[in-house]
């Protein structure tokens, strides 16, 4: 089992591997393969769905992967803010790591780890 593994992991090396968008297209695939035993062509669709899925996973092109995967996650990202939108520090009394909104101006900021209360600017 061991040689089977080191054997994967070896053929894998440098290859971009399943992500987001291909656990998508695989369960729209397992969708259309079912919905294929009346339809024909939806039978069709999922082989090449599967097809599509097989060659992402196993592509070189590690960038051109990437760039479709956040193009389909940034369209269902529904998140307000951004990771650019906070101001990431740390507690001068314990070092917890804490964020804040940015551009709140000054605030009074209590450590929710040590209670301790300290004065930053956003």
């Amino acid at each position: 089992m061991g040689k089977l593994l080191n054997f994967i992991d070896k053929f894998m090396y440098g290859r971009y591997g399943l992500d987001p968008l291909g656990i998508v297209i695989i369960a729209v695939s397992l969708l259309f393969a079912i919905i294929g035993r009346a339809f024909f062509l939806f039978y069709i669709l999922a082989l090449a769905l599967i097809g599509y899925e097989i060659y992402r996973i196993l592509s070189r092109n590690i960038p051109a992967r990437e760039k479709e995967n956040s193009i389909i996650t940034n369209m269902f990202n529904r998140t307000e803010r951004s990771r650019d939108d906070y101001v990431h520090f740390s507690c001068p009394n314990c070092g917890q790591h804490l964020r804040i909104p940015a551009g709140l101006g000054q605030k009074r900021i209590t450590c929710p780890k040590c209670n301790a209360r300290f004065v930053k600017r956003t």
